[in-house]
């Protein structure tokens, strides 16, 4: 990442925590060819702003590429998703005792979701033995919390019926 954004001014806050910051371009950009693309779209972003790269941009890079959605979409769409992705984020704190903090929200759709919450970069390489049963009660509650803020906010009628197919899958496994 340093090689790839050489002469690029870089705020403070992505180098503070080098550990997450590796487990996040390791997860978002693998190999030499993806860390030199982000390495182009930084230095065009410095360019542009005229402005040091922050975390945030690093993030929406990760989120979002190079390119705008095709498909906008509608404005009661999107409040869906903003609500059932930050059901997720307060399932997530509440469920740790405020201790937890997500890493990622968007609702920025990508290639395979329309909105995505990640807890912690640096859990992603963790091994399976390493996760404790009480950590696997937190990620089932924070699956969960996408699906329970939309019935909150819009009531159960209005619930998307295929929008949280996949987050009531994950908790199932999880569960098994």
């Amino acid at each position: 990442f340093i090689d790839a954004t050489a002469g690029v001014r870089i705020e403070s806050e992505v180098v503070r925590d080098l550990k997450r910051l590796g487990h996040f371009l390791c997860m978002r950009f693998p190999g030499r060819r993806l860390m030199g693309l982000l390495g182009i779209a930084m230095r065009r972003l410095s360019h542009r702003t005229d402005r040091p790269i922050r975390m945030r941009d690093l993030m929406e890079f990760a989120a979002n590429g190079t390119r705008m959605p095709s498909n906008p979409r509608k404005p009661r769409a999107e409040m869906k998703i903003a609500v059932h992705e930050a059901g997720h984020a307060l399932a997530n704190i509440v469920a740790s005792g405020w201790s937890r903090t997500p890493d990622f929200v968007s609702i920025v759709p990508t290639h395979s979701y329309l909105g995505v919450m990640i807890e912690s970069f640096c859990d992603i390489h963790r091994s399976r033995q390493q996760v404790t049963v009480n950590e696997v009660l937190l990620q089932i509650k924070t699956k969960l919390g996408g699906r329970a803020a939309e019935v909150i906010v819009f009531g159960s009628e209005s619930v998307s019926a295929f929008g949280a197919e996949e987050d009531l899958s994950d908790a199932r496994a999880l569960a098994q």
